[in-house]
């Protein structure tokens, strides 16, 4: 997962953004952030809402995508190669679906 700077914002994406989702991200189990997951055509973006957070924004590829799943009741898991996991959660219903629709669209071949 790539580390975007503390003070990067959604303008400074250079490409087409897809789509956007608003869950709580959780990246390790303890640290969690309300924060944006945006899709473009080639990568996820996982900024915190508010961009002077603490937490810094993680950016990956779809290529790095191992895995992904529902947990839970309200929850999603991404699994990447690398070992690391974005875990998601207040994601019900139509979000979910929008979630796996974009990872199901840019990852399966």
């Amino acid at each position: 997962m790539i580390e975007l700077p503390k003070n990067f914002t959604p303008d400074q994406i250079d490409e087409l953004i897809e789509v956007t989702f608003n869950p709580t991200i959780n990246l390790n189990r303890i640290t969690s952030f309300s924060g944006e997951m945006i899709c473009t055509e080639s990568k996820v973006y996982l900024l915190p809402q508010e961009y002077g957070a603490l937490f810094a924004g993680k950016c990956f590829e779809y290529s790095e995508v191992l895995s992904y799943k529902r947990s839970l009741i309200a929850g999603y898991v991404i699994q990447l190669k690398s070992g690391q996991e974005v875990r998601l959660s207040n994601v019900f219903g139509k979000m979910r679906a929008g979630i796996t629709e974009v990872l199901d669209r840019h990852t399966k071949a």
